[in-house]
């Protein structure tokens, strides 16, 4: 049925279960149309061999667990350790992303050792008496005392072919690495070189993304030399809030790209009433509130991934206030994304100690004196005492660890 749905032919298959810990099946690891031939009894044996690794894995809450293969792995290899490096092209280095018995990262020149020669030739090399061979570096085992009898390890490639890093095991407990555990470490390789390619990928599309999203940002903030920065500086605020509010950074992540957005719908605010030196008539502070308005419009129509896809109304809510007077609605306390009012404490505290065409900058003992203020009305409690402690930390930082009364940010 699925042949006919996809148009795939499958010639042949081989199945095997996905056992939990207490023996119940979990799923199954399919391969399909082997290309020299049928599936042999080879080829159930290392299916068989690897399925315990595929087993281990967190697919609820993560595609890939990389820790849980590596240590499944291990187990079923019997092996002391299992270590995966990737490759650090411009170092000319290899560095651990998984190295148990040790905390900190290892780096690896490419010039030295077994996982270098892997790294560089791109085939795998078992080493089953490291110290009669001549390939082996042994300067980690003199820092940290471990001795390694015996190296298995194996190249992460990609789709291309090219070398993204690599897999090993170290010092077999039964005996000899056999080829049985050359294949299921073979297994392991590939499918870590997926996921590998598969990360980096999703890195530089996080990273054209945010680099987007910085730009709009800034081009909102060049409409008036006196908000240059405006954003990032409030985005800095906004995710100091957070981190004292403990935040995850996934959600962080989120803060971020919403308090870069915040004013995005000033892009249709008159820059003559945006730079007028006065006090504002009732006519221009209306349409300056309409840049909340107009935030939603836009970002509304931009397509997040799900992740993102608050992101408009925690943006165009900064300017709504718990007691109900803010706009663009007039939503109370529990309405407001908890978010937004982070932005909004974030946004003033910026706004007031900055030059402005109409006053000059306040000090920030003055600003906190506002946000004080309008606590339960226009601000959240917690969210100014957390922007106190981030600025705190900050000022602190700035001055060497001394604290430099109103001289540091400010």
């Amino acid at each position: 049925q699925i042949d006919e749905v996809t148009g795939y032919k499958t010639h042949s298959l081989l199945c095997a279960p996905l056992l939990r810990t207490d023996g119940m099946a979990r799923g199954a690891l399919q391969l399909l149309n082997k290309r020299t031939g049928a599936f042999t009894r080879s080829d159930e044996m290392i299916a068989l061999r690897a399925a315990p690794a595929f087993a281990a894995m967190d697919y609820e809450n993560h595609p890939f667990e990389a820790r849980a293969m590596a240590a499944a792995m291990r187990q079923e290899i019997r092996a002391d350790r299992c270590s995966v490096f990737l490759l650090d092209e411009k170092a000319g280095e290899l560095y651990t992303v998984i190295q148990e018995g040790l905390e900190r990262e290892i780096r690896l020149s490419l010039n030295l050792g077994i996982a270098g020669l892997v790294g560089i030739t791109g085939r795998m090399i078992h080493s089953p008496d490291t110290y009669a061979d001549p390939r082996f570096d042994g300067s980690i085992d003199a820092r940290t005392g471990y001795r390694t009898r015996s190296i298995l390890c194996a190249p992460v490639k990609g789709r291309g072919g090219e070398v993204l890093g690599v897999v090993e095991v170290i010092n077999k407990r039964t005996g000899a690495f056999d080829e049985f555990d050359m294949a299921a470490l073979r297994v392991m390789a590939a499918y870590m070189g997926l996921f590998v390619e598969n990360a980096i990928i999703s890195e530089e599309y996080s990273q054209q993304f945010k680099s987007a999203i910085a730009v709009l940002a800034a081009s909102i903030d060049a409409k008036d030399p006196l908000t240059a920065h405006h954003s990032k500086r409030v985005n800095a605020y906004a995710m100091g809030i957070a981190r004292e509010l403990e935040f995850p950074e996934a959600d962080i992540d989120i803060l971020s790209v919403a308090a870069l957005l915040h004013d995005y719908g000033k892009i249709g605010t008159d820059e003559r009433v945006l730079k007028k030196p006065g006090k504002l008539t009732d006519a221009e502070y209306a349409h300056v509130k309409e840049h909340v308005r107009d935030t939603w419009r836009i970002l509304s129509k931009m397509r997040f991934v799900r992740k993102y896809r608050n992101v408009p109304l925690i943006a165009a809510c900064h300017h709504e206030r718990p007691d109900g007077s803010g706009y663009m609605e007039g939503i109370g306390e529990s309405d407001i994304p908890f978010m937004a009012k982070i932005i909004a404490v974030a946004d003033v505290f910026e706004a007031l100690t900055a030059r402005r065409h109409y006053r000059e900058a306040m000090t920030a003992g003055d600003a906190f004196a506002v946000l004080d203020a309008g606590i339960g009305g226009q601000f959240d409690g917690d969210v100014v005492a957390a922007l106190k402690r981030y600025y705190e930390k900050v000022r602190l930082r700035e001055n060497g660890g001394v604290d430099a009364g109103e001289n540091g940010l400010d």
